[in-house]
């Protein structure tokens, strides 16, 4: 387990990349990140995935998106490597596709949007599959597959008025899942919505960040 101290600091540290990122200093991003990697009171597998998060995260904040890409590809090796949750997974699955789908590589894109959709619905986090099927309709519409890249479309859409009709009190709407397609797994809209604290979220994938496990 982390120390208090060392875990404040991997917080705060993780907050200034992005930031740092924000107002255009990568040199400065990449410096806090090395300091990541010295927290010993981390264990190894937390500060190798964020290393290589942050490092990708860094590359796209200066346009290179190849480099995001590959940074993305070893922060998802490091969580396999040291048995990390999932839900770590999920937020560079969520940036990985996006290099590909830039890239051209729209097969790829697809693979990786699928894995990211299949963690996300495991999580039960609304914004989080919204988002899948907002990338899975637009990646299917390259591809020309309309039967697809409708029924992704109707899918983002019901998911995203069930999120901006959510009542003051945090309730469920009336929204309910569709019977379970053969081309989804079926995600549960949940009873309530988390709001987890992390550094940076959003629904357009622009800009997102882990949440810090205890692991």
């Amino acid at each position: 387990q982390a120390s208090d101290n060392d875990e404040m600091q991997f917080k705060f540290l993780t907050n200034m990349i992005g930031a740092s990122c924000y107002i255009s200093k990568p040199e400065l991003a990449d410096g806090l990140n090395e300091n990541l990697l010295r927290l010993k009171g981390i264990s190894k597998g937390r500060r190798m995935y964020y290393y290589y998060f942050n490092k990708g995260f860094i590359a796209g904040s200066h346009g290179d998106y190849d480099g995001k890409a590959r940074w993305m590809e070893k922060a998802i090796a490091a969580a396999d490597r040291y048995g990390l949750p999932d839900d770590m997974k999920v937020y560079a699955y969520s940036e990985v596709y996006q290099c590909y789908e830039n890239h051209g590589d729209l097969y790829k894109a697809l693979s990786a949007l699928k894995t990211y959709e299949s963690i996300a619905c495991d999580m039960n986090q609304m914004y989080l599959y919204t988002d899948c099927y907002k990338g899975l309709m637009r990646i299917y519409t390259k591809l020309g597959d309309k039967e697809n890249a409708l029924h992704y479309q109707k899918e983002y859409f019901r998911y995203n008025d069930s999120l901006l009709n959510i009542s003051p009190m945090w309730g469920r709407t009336s929204v309910r899942p569709t019977t379970r397609s053969p081309r989804t797994k079926s995600c549960r809209l949940p009873s309530t919505i988390s709001r987890k604290s992390t550094p940076c979220r959003r629904l357009s994938c622009q800009c997102s960040w882990p949440s810090w496990p205890s692991q």
